[in-house]
């Protein structure tokens, strides 16, 4: 009996790209935050996007920009970090690309009571 092994490797690309995947957020209390997010369709047809969920919407705000028609969209989320804890939530968007019609981006907030020591 002959046993043989096969390895295949494979470059996938993803049809959108978001960068990045996961938003922290650190800080002191009372001060005002900003980040941004990228959100870049990698195939050759024009990209929509919607947000459908946000978690954080009573503490964060957030804006959605269209820098390159139908390419390339960046999400400002702004906010004050109104006092020390923590929060945790998701911003769900919809898409028109059926290979990706839901992203999900993470994002978690630390707020400090005082400013934190630098690394």
């Amino acid at each position: 009996m002959n046993i043989f092994r096969l390895s295949i490797k494979a470059l996938v690309r993803s049809a959108i790209e978001v960068r990045p995947k996961y938003v922290r957020i650190k800080g002191s209390s009372g001060e005002e935050i900003r980040r941004s997010i990228d959100i870049i369709a990698m195939k050759d047809r024009p990209l929509k996007i919607d947000v459908v969920k946000f978690d954080l919407s009573d503490s964060l705000g957030w804006q959605i920009k269209e820098v390159k028609k139908g390419r390339r969209y960046r999400i400002d989320i702004t906010g004050k970090l109104d006092r020390p804890g923590r929060l945790r939530g998701v911003m769900r968007l919809k898409t028109n690309y059926p290979e990706k019609p839901v992203i999900n981006i993470w994002i978690s907030v630390n707020a400090y009571t005082k400013a934190p020591k630098p690394y």
